[in-house]
């Protein structure tokens, strides 16, 4: 799948940290694109969001607490929110039942 059409495949998941922080499920806003990755592949190492823990103009957002702070705060890493991705791109090209 080239990258323009996976990132806009993400858009239609799921919030990874919504689903794993809160234990709900709510259509995304936003992509971000880890900390760890830079370069041709890094869209492949991005995860759903809802801007408010995204964005830097949100007190729960990444860019506003940095990764770290993101990490201290909700417990969870964003390899963590990597996971939670994989197993949203799953159910949704398997057509499994969400868990």
């Amino acid at each position: 799948m080239e990258m323009s059409r996976y990132l806009d495949f993400l858009h239609t998941l799921d919030c990874a940290a919504t689903l794993l922080i809160e234990g709900r499920r709510t259509r995304c806003e936003v992509v971000h694109h880890i900390e760890y990755s830079r370069g041709d592949l890094s869209d492949f190492l991005a995860v759903p969001l809802l801007d408010k823990y995204h964005s830097r103009d949100s007190a729960t957002g990444i860019h506003h607490l940095s990764r770290r702070g993101f990490e201290r705060m909700f417990k969870v890493s964003e390899l963590d929110l990597i996971a939670v991705t994989n197993n949203l791109i799953w159910e949704a090209l398997s057509g499994a039942k969400p868990r």
